[in-house]
């Protein structure tokens, strides 16, 4: 994992080391989320690398415009406060203890 990606997400060799890769469980995937809306905070980021993942296993790309943006959403209803996902959490108070 390289430093850079492991600061933005947190997830380090260590942990991935035991987790599958996307080539075993894209069908899962793909039958699990079926034609359903998709609720994702700072979707287009995350939508760019999902496609980028479908399209490199030979998948179709999913439409953009069935992702809902949490981001989007909360820097319409809050434009002065802080819009991570922790702080909307927070805001809101939902428990975090559980969140990777």
């Amino acid at each position: 994992m390289p430093e850079r990606a492991e600061g933005v997400h947190g997830l380090t060799d260590e942990f991935l080391n035991d987790k599958p890769i996307i080539n075993d469980v894209i069908c899962e995937f793909l039958d699990f989320i079926q034609d359903s809306p998709l609720i994702i905070h700072n979707a287009s980021f995350d939508m760019k690398m999902v496609n980028a993942e479908l399209e490199r296993c030979g998948y179709p790309k999913l439409d953009y415009d069935r992702a809902v943006c949490t981001l989007k959403m909360a820097r319409h209803c809050f434009p002065k406060e802080p819009a991570k996902l922790d702080d909307l959490c927070q805001r809101f108070n939902i428990d975090m203890k559980d969140r990777a």
